[in-house]
C-alpha cells in the first residue's frame, strides 16, 4: 500500500500558506499527474478548504518546485535525505 502525504504538512513544514501550496498544485497539475491521479477532499463549496493527497513522488516533485526560502531548503533537504536512505 502506497504511502500518502497530506499536501498541508508540505506547506507547514516549507513555511508558506495553505492556499499557496493549493496553488501550486494547481499549477502544475498536469506534471503532477504524471504520477498518478491527485487525491484531493470534497470542498470548494461555501468556503470549504480543499486538501489534497500525494503519493510519495508527487510530493517529492512538488518540494522541489516550492521557492528557495530557508524552510524550503531545508524541507528540500530532509526528503532528499528520507529518499536516498
Amino acid at each position: 500500500m502506497e504511502n500518502y502525504i497530506k499536501a498541508d504538512n508540505i506547506a507547514n513544514n516549507a513555511g508558506i500558506k495553505h492556499e499557496s501550496i493549493n496553488r501550486a498544485i494547481a499549477r502544475h497539475r498536469d506534471q503532477l499527474q504524471t504520477f498518478g491521479p491527485l487525491g484531493r477532499t470534497k470542498g470548494g463549496k461555501h468556503g470549504r478548504t480543499i486538501y489534497y493527497w500525494l503519493n510519495r513522488a508527487q510530493a517529492a516533485l512538488l518540494v522541489t518546485m516550492l521557492k528557495n526560502s530557508g524552510a524550503g531548503v531545508r524541507l528540500k533537504t530532509e526528503l532528499l535525505t528520507e529518499l536516498l536512505a
